[in-house]
């Protein structure tokens, strides 16, 4: 793939600290603004006005209450929590922002679950609030090509209407236990005779087993269990997300199985969407620093993974290319800058070497202050 880097007029992510003004008396306040107003569509492009620490609610009644085409292209407006605009133009980058920090509340408020989660009922949501949530899961597969891969992937061929299989399933149960019940398991699975059977009886009454488990029945009582938790409990949402995804023909349940995988904030899948800008018109000190970035990459977890790309591209898996640009700066000016809409990422060059690099940049992925502004 080419790493030329795309035209911009782009959206920047730096570190800054958000700032307590008074709210200016002509600018309404956040009660005041609701999805009512906040909703524009002019031609091809819709514009939606949201506010951070409340994305999640206002995103899903949002969906509720209008049309969001998916050949339309959906540009979010944000407001800070002082109640001032985001300086941001969205091309893009903010729209990724949205997803990201809409799936990450859905992990918490509304799935169950560990590596791998379902959606479990809440009784302040109906069929419109689940069907709401269905159609921002398509938006961001139709537009972005983003999916949020924590969700057990069985659940979602269920959705689409698929077969499951009992490999699949088992698996699947598998990353949604906890990791000490996995463990045991997967043992059991593998060794029966050397697992310690209280632990495992202790693990399927948690589940309302019914059977003893033994050493013939163990893979078809595992299926069962795992058939109970991840596809008969939430069947009701199952039957939401199906009815929306059965509106639009051009959903492929194999490209978005193969997302799951490709997706997945792994060194590997991020380092193949790390390019250098001007690779041929490199210097010693250039290559440093670049060197300096993949190896943070291998080096850090996952969730630190996501934060880099989410700094970089707004989407916080590695959905789009990003372009390295080695910059000269110093003192204070020495502060890496994500443009989220183009994926451009300007890197100081005067790092004095990978340690000072991992700390800068460690520490500027955990601040959690990151403001958007146009340049």
């Amino acid at each position: 793939m080419s790493a030329q880097l795309p035209a911009i007029q782009s959206t920047s992510t730096s570190v800054q600290n958000y700032t307590t003004n008074v709210l200016d008396r002509n600018r309404p306040n956040l009660e005041d603004l609701n999805a009512e107003n906040q909703f524009q569509q002019t031609d091809n492009i819709q514009t939606l006005t949201l506010h951070r620490g409340k994305i999640f609610e206002e995103l899903i009644e949002a969906f509720q209450k209008h049309t969001f085409h998916y050949s339309c292209a959906l540009k979010i407006e944000m407001i800070l929590p002082n109640g001032e605009t985001e300086y941001a133009e969205d091309v893009g980058g903010v729209f990724r922002d949205t997803l990201s920090e809409f799936w990450s509340s859905f992990y918490e408020k509304c799935s169950v679950g560990t590596n791998l989660k379902i959606p479990y009922l809440r009784h302040d949501f109906n069929e419109t609030q689940w069907k709401a949530i269905a159609s921002i899961f398509l938006k961001g597969f139709t537009t972005e090509s983003y999916i949020p891969i924590k969700i057990a992937p069985v659940f979602i061929l269920s959705c689409l209407g698929c077969a499951i299989q009992d490999e699949d399933l088992i698996q699947n149960f598998l990353h949604f236990v906890c990791e000490s019940e996995r463990e045991i398991l997967r043992q059991a699975l593998l060794d029966f005779d050397n697992v310690d059977s209280d632990e495992l009886l202790d693990i399927f009454s948690n589940y309302d087993a019914k059977w003893i488990p033994t050493k013939t029945n163990i893979n078809l009582f595992l299926r069962d269990i795992a058939h109970k938790e991840l596809i008969q409990k939430p069947a009701f949402v199952i039957k939401c997300f199906g009815q929306v995804f059965q509106t639009h023909s051009r959903i492929s349940t194999s490209e978005i199985m193969a997302l799951f995988n490709n997706i997945k904030p792994s060194s590997k899948n991020c380092l193949a969407k790390i390019h250098l800008q001007n690779a041929n018109e490199t210097t010693p000190q250039i290559t440093e620093i670049y060197g300096y970035l993949k190896k943070f990459i291998k080096e850090v977890d996952d969730s630190t993974r996501s934060a880099f790309f989410r700094f970089c591209t707004g989407s916080d898996l590695p959905t789009r290319d990003i372009y390295v640009s080695i910059i000269n700066t110093t003192g204070f000016g020495r502060v890496p800058i994500g443009h989220t809409c183009s994926g451009l990422l300007e890197l100081p060059s005067s790092y004095e070497n990978f340690v000072v690099f991992r700390s800068e940049m460690t520490n500027i992925l955990q601040s959690n202050v990151w403001v958007m502004d146009i340049v």
